[in-house]
Protein backbone atom coordinates (compact mmCIF):
# COMPACT_ATOMS: atom_id res chain seq x y z
CA UNK A 1 0.00 0.00 0.00
CA UNK A 2 1.01 3.64 -0.30
CA UNK A 3 0.48 6.73 1.84
CA UNK A 4 1.35 10.42 1.67
CA UNK A 5 1.40 13.14 4.29
CA UNK A 6 2.22 16.58 5.53
CA UNK A 7 5.91 15.71 5.86
CA UNK A 8 6.22 16.07 2.03
CA UNK A 9 6.90 12.33 1.74
CA UNK A 10 5.12 9.28 0.37
CA UNK A 11 5.70 5.75 1.61
CA UNK A 12 5.31 2.29 0.15
CA UNK A 13 4.45 -0.27 2.81
CA UNK A 14 4.49 -4.05 2.93
CA UNK A 15 1.75 -6.13 4.51
CA UNK A 16 3.72 -6.43 7.72
CA UNK A 17 2.72 -4.00 10.52
CA UNK A 18 4.73 -0.75 10.47
CA UNK A 19 6.99 -2.06 7.72
CA UNK A 20 8.12 0.72 5.35
CA UNK A 21 9.20 -0.77 2.03
CA UNK A 22 10.33 2.52 0.40
CA UNK A 23 10.37 6.20 1.34
CA UNK A 24 9.57 8.39 -1.68
CA UNK A 25 11.25 11.78 -1.56
CA UNK A 26 11.12 14.78 -3.87
CA UNK A 27 7.92 16.69 -3.17
CA UNK A 28 8.39 20.14 -1.65
CA UNK A 29 4.95 20.31 -0.03
CA UNK A 30 2.36 17.94 1.47
CA UNK A 31 1.55 14.80 -0.52
CA UNK A 32 -2.24 14.91 -0.89
CA UNK A 33 -2.89 12.02 -3.26
CA UNK A 34 -1.48 8.55 -4.01
CA UNK A 35 -2.78 5.92 -6.42
CA UNK A 36 -1.58 2.79 -8.20
CA UNK A 37 -2.16 2.28 -11.92
CA UNK A 38 -4.66 -0.40 -12.86
CA UNK A 39 -1.95 -2.97 -13.58
CA UNK A 40 -0.07 -2.09 -10.39
CA UNK A 41 3.09 -1.17 -12.30
CA UNK A 42 3.14 2.54 -11.42
CA UNK A 43 2.38 4.71 -8.42
CA UNK A 44 1.38 8.36 -8.73
CA UNK A 45 1.88 10.86 -5.91
CA UNK A 46 0.58 14.42 -6.06
CA UNK A 47 1.65 17.26 -3.81
CA UNK A 48 0.54 20.73 -2.92
CA UNK A 49 3.70 21.78 -4.75
CA UNK A 50 1.72 21.22 -7.98
CA UNK A 51 3.82 18.25 -9.09
CA UNK A 52 2.63 14.72 -9.79
CA UNK A 53 5.43 12.17 -9.51
CA UNK A 54 5.31 8.79 -11.21
CA UNK A 55 7.21 5.88 -9.62
CA UNK A 56 7.76 2.22 -10.42
CA UNK A 57 5.75 0.48 -7.73
CA UNK A 58 8.03 -2.56 -7.46
CA UNK A 59 11.33 -0.68 -7.09
CA UNK A 60 10.26 2.87 -6.08
CA UNK A 61 12.38 4.19 -8.96
CA UNK A 62 11.36 7.69 -10.03
CA UNK A 63 9.97 7.60 -13.58
CA UNK A 64 8.66 11.08 -14.39
CA UNK A 65 7.27 14.38 -13.13
CA UNK A 66 3.96 15.63 -14.49
CA UNK A 67 3.42 19.37 -14.24
CA UNK A 68 0.36 21.40 -15.22
CA UNK A 69 0.30 25.16 -15.74
CA UNK A 70 -1.08 25.64 -12.25
CA UNK A 71 0.20 24.76 -8.81
CA UNK A 72 -3.25 23.67 -7.62
CA UNK A 73 -3.78 19.96 -8.26
CA UNK A 74 -7.23 19.00 -6.93
CA UNK A 75 -7.32 15.24 -7.73
CA UNK A 76 -5.96 12.63 -10.09
CA UNK A 77 -6.75 9.20 -11.53
CA UNK A 78 -5.37 6.53 -13.84
CA UNK A 79 -6.98 5.36 -17.06
CA UNK A 80 -8.51 1.91 -16.42
CA UNK A 81 -6.63 0.29 -19.31
CA UNK A 82 -3.30 2.03 -19.69
CA UNK A 83 -0.56 4.29 -18.26
CA UNK A 84 -2.52 7.51 -18.85
CA UNK A 85 -3.00 9.89 -15.95
CA UNK A 86 -5.69 12.57 -15.54
CA UNK A 87 -5.65 15.48 -13.08
CA UNK A 88 -8.02 18.34 -12.27
CA UNK A 89 -6.64 21.75 -11.32
CA UNK A 90 -7.68 24.78 -9.33
CA UNK A 91 -7.59 27.02 -12.42
CA UNK A 92 -10.49 25.09 -14.05
CA UNK A 93 -8.34 22.97 -16.37
CA UNK A 94 -7.94 19.20 -16.59
CA UNK A 95 -4.70 17.66 -17.85
CA UNK A 96 -4.10 14.22 -19.38
CA UNK A 97 -0.63 12.72 -19.78
CA UNK A 98 1.11 9.63 -21.01
CA UNK A 99 2.51 9.22 -17.52
CA UNK A 100 5.76 7.26 -18.04
CA UNK A 101 6.79 9.59 -20.88
CA UNK A 102 5.58 12.77 -19.10
CA UNK A 103 3.92 13.76 -22.38
CA UNK A 104 0.82 15.96 -22.24
CA UNK A 105 -1.87 14.37 -24.41
CA UNK A 106 -4.71 16.84 -23.84
CA UNK A 107 -5.77 19.86 -21.79
CA UNK A 108 -9.52 20.15 -21.20
CA UNK A 109 -10.72 23.74 -20.71
CA UNK A 110 -14.23 24.98 -20.02
CA UNK A 111 -14.93 25.00 -16.30
CA UNK A 112 -15.11 28.42 -14.66
CA UNK A 113 -13.65 27.36 -11.31
CA UNK A 114 -11.60 24.60 -9.70
CA UNK A 115 -12.18 21.11 -11.09
CA UNK A 116 -12.81 19.35 -7.81
CA UNK A 117 -13.48 15.76 -8.96
CA UNK A 118 -13.56 13.58 -12.04
CA UNK A 119 -12.30 10.47 -13.76
CA UNK A 120 -12.55 8.13 -16.72
CA UNK A 121 -15.66 6.11 -17.51
CA UNK A 122 -15.09 2.38 -16.84
CA UNK A 123 -14.51 1.70 -20.56
CA UNK A 124 -11.95 4.52 -20.69
CA UNK A 125 -13.66 6.22 -23.63
CA UNK A 126 -14.90 9.35 -21.87
CA UNK A 127 -13.74 11.77 -19.18
CA UNK A 128 -16.15 13.25 -16.64
CA UNK A 129 -15.54 16.19 -14.32
CA UNK A 130 -17.27 18.13 -11.57
CA UNK A 131 -16.40 21.68 -10.60
CA UNK A 132 -16.74 24.36 -7.97
CA UNK A 133 -18.61 26.28 -10.69
CA UNK A 134 -21.55 23.87 -9.97
CA UNK A 135 -21.34 22.14 -13.37
CA UNK A 136 -20.66 18.58 -14.51
CA UNK A 137 -19.07 17.89 -17.90
CA UNK A 138 -18.50 14.87 -20.12
CA UNK A 139 -15.49 15.10 -22.44
CA UNK A 140 -14.14 13.32 -25.51
CA UNK A 141 -10.53 12.55 -24.54
CA UNK A 142 -9.39 12.44 -28.17
CA UNK A 143 -10.66 15.91 -29.09
CA UNK A 144 -10.82 17.69 -25.72
CA UNK A 145 -14.38 18.82 -26.50
CA UNK A 146 -17.11 18.74 -23.86
CA UNK A 147 -19.86 16.56 -25.34
CA UNK A 148 -22.33 17.15 -22.49
CA UNK A 149 -22.62 19.84 -19.82
CA UNK A 150 -24.97 19.77 -16.86
CA UNK A 151 -25.28 23.48 -16.11
CA UNK A 152 -25.70 25.13 -12.72
CA UNK A 153 -29.39 24.93 -11.79
CA UNK A 154 -30.03 22.01 -14.12
CA UNK A 155 -28.89 19.89 -11.22
CA UNK A 156 -26.35 21.38 -8.79
CA UNK A 157 -26.66 24.76 -7.10
CA UNK A 158 -23.49 24.31 -5.04
CA UNK A 159 -19.91 23.28 -5.83
CA UNK A 160 -19.66 19.69 -7.04
CA UNK A 161 -17.48 17.77 -4.59
CA UNK A 162 -17.73 14.11 -5.67
CA UNK A 163 -18.59 12.19 -8.81
CA UNK A 164 -18.53 8.57 -10.00
CA UNK A 165 -19.49 6.66 -13.15
CA UNK A 166 -21.52 3.47 -13.15
CA UNK A 167 -19.97 0.40 -14.75
CA UNK A 168 -23.40 -1.13 -15.41
CA UNK A 169 -25.10 1.70 -17.31
CA UNK A 170 -24.33 5.17 -18.74
CA UNK A 171 -24.99 7.06 -15.52
CA UNK A 172 -23.08 9.42 -13.26
CA UNK A 173 -23.72 10.03 -9.58
CA UNK A 174 -22.61 13.47 -8.43
CA UNK A 175 -22.70 15.14 -5.03
CA UNK A 176 -22.32 18.75 -3.96
CA UNK A 177 -21.46 20.94 -0.98
CA UNK A 178 -25.14 21.25 -0.04
CA UNK A 179 -25.34 17.48 0.50
CA UNK A 180 -27.44 16.91 -2.63
CA UNK A 181 -26.94 13.92 -4.94
CA UNK A 182 -27.95 13.71 -8.59
CA UNK A 183 -28.18 10.71 -10.90
CA UNK A 184 -27.24 11.91 -14.39
CA UNK A 185 -27.71 10.28 -17.78
CA UNK A 186 -24.30 10.97 -19.22
CA UNK A 187 -25.21 10.34 -22.87
CA UNK A 188 -28.62 12.01 -22.92
CA UNK A 189 -27.56 14.96 -20.76
CA UNK A 190 -30.60 14.51 -18.52
CA UNK A 191 -31.05 14.43 -14.75
CA UNK A 192 -32.72 11.15 -13.78
CA UNK A 193 -33.25 11.82 -10.10
CA UNK A 194 -32.05 13.90 -7.19
CA UNK A 195 -31.72 13.23 -3.50
CA UNK A 196 -30.97 15.66 -0.70
CA UNK A 197 -29.30 14.90 2.56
Amino acid sequence: MATGGGDDLAYLWTAEPDSVHHKLEGHSDSVIYVDFSGDGKYLATAGLDGVIKIWEAATAAHVADLEASTEGIEWGCWHPKGPVFLAGCSDGSVWMWNAPLATCMMVFSGHGDAVSCGGFTPDGKRVFTGSADCTVKMWNPKTGVASTTFEMGQCHNAPVTAIAASAANPMLLSGDANGDLFLLQRQAGKVSSDHDR
